[in-house]
C-alpha cells in the first residue's frame, strides 16, 4: 500500500481508536444505547469527524477533549410517538462516542457544526514549522 502522506498513519491509529472505542462501548456502560454511524476524513488541514445524528438539534450534542480523546454524547431520549411504530432502522437514544487524538491536532481548533443530520466535528492541524527556511547565525 502507498502512503500519500505521514500523516497517514495519524489517521490509522484514529481508525483503530474508533474501532477499539465502538468494542469498548459495546462492552462497558453503554450497553443498549445506539451509536450514530461514523465517517473520518483528512485533508491537507485536517481532519473531519462526521457523524449521522437525524433527529436531534445541535443543543442535543456534548463535545469535550479529554485525555487526548474527543468525546461526542447525546443523552437525548426519542419521545414518545402518538402513532404504531411499524418499522424502525434509525433511533434517537443516547450516545457516546470517543476517538482517539493525533498528535498534530490544534486541540485549540476544534469546530462542530450540525446541519441535515449530519454532526460534523472538524479538527484543524497545527501549524508545521518551516524546515526549509534557513539563518544565518551570528559569531561572536
Amino acid at each position: 500500500m502507498n502512503k500519500k502522506i505521514d500523516s497517514q498513519d495519524s489517521l490509522v491509529n484514529m481508525v483503530d481508536s474508533l474501532i477499539n472505542s465502538s468494542l469498548g462501548e459495546l462492552v462497558g456502560s453503554n450497553i443498549g444505547k445506539s451509536a450514530p454511524a461514523v465517517n473520518v476524513v483528512e485533508a491537507e488541514d485536517g481532519y473531519k469527524v462526521l457523524l449521522a445524528a437525524p433527529g436531534y438539534k445541535k443543543e442535543d450534542f456534548t463535545i469535550e477533549v479529554r485525555d487526548d480523546r474527543l468525546h461526542v454524547s447525546s443523552e437525548v431520549e426519542a419521545a414518545e410517538s402518538e402513532y404504531m411504530t411499524l418499522r424502525t432502522e434509525f433511533h434517537q437514544k443516547p450516545f457516546t462516542r470517543s476517538f482517539g487524538l493525533a498528535a498534530d491536532i490544534d486541540r485549540e481548533k476544534i469546530e462542530a457544526t450540525y446541519s441535515s443530520g449530519i454532526l460534523s466535528v472538524q479538527l484543524s492541524k497545527l501549524e508545521k514549522a518551516k524546515n526549509n527556511s534557513s539563518i544565518t547565525v551570528e559569531i561572536h
